[in-house]
């Protein structure tokens, strides 16, 4: 593991990885992967031969694979976190709508105008927890606090945080 109080980042073309371990207090472990948000889309269902089908829509298994693929870059070859409480923050970064006048997009930028239309902020909770799944958590039903927020940027991205304790660090 990393040395006590050192910051390590990883960058490549769509993620930013961020790891830092606190002084005996609380660990941190950051990813930023740039383009459009994609919330986790609902289970959809289609019968062939008279059976019925389970699937999840190929955008929500897409957008989910990414994640994970830049979060197994950035964990390494830890073992996912197991056992302890974990706090997880998703902020949320969509496109500002090209068709707003600019000074509706100036105050998007500075956040003055939040997203409040879809997708829902669970949504895109869900897809981060999901895509962490095997890779950083051990299983999402560890998060026992979280917080998602929604903005809009001229940079779309998704920003996905983590912190444990130290002394239950692995």
């Amino acid at each position: 593991m990393e040395q006590l109080g050192k910051a390590v980042s990883a960058v490549n073309h769509r993620a930013d990885i961020i790891f830092t371990v606190g002084n005996g207090e609380r660990c941190e472990w950051s990813i930023i992967v740039h383009g459009e948000p994609v919330a986790k889309g609902r289970a959809r269902h289609s019968t062939k031969n008279g059976q019925v089908r389970t699937y999840t829509p190929e955008k929500t298994r897409s957008y989910e694979a990414t994640i994970r693929d830049h979060a197994a870059i950035g964990w390494g070859r830890r073992l996912p976190l197991d056992g302890m409480s974990i706090d997880l923050v998703v902020d949320v970064y969509r496109s500002i709508p090209e068709s707003w006048s600019t000074k509706r997009k100036i105050a998007a930028a500075c956040g003055q105008i939040k997203p409040i239309s879809k997708p829902d902020w669970d949504n895109c909770g869900k897809i981060a927890s999901d895509a962490l799944n095997g890779v950083v958590l051990r299983d999402d039903a560890m998060i026992t606090a979280a917080l998602v927020r929604k903005h809009y940027s001229a940079k779309p991205r998704i920003e996905i945080t983590i912190r444990w304790q130290a002394e239950e660090d692995p």
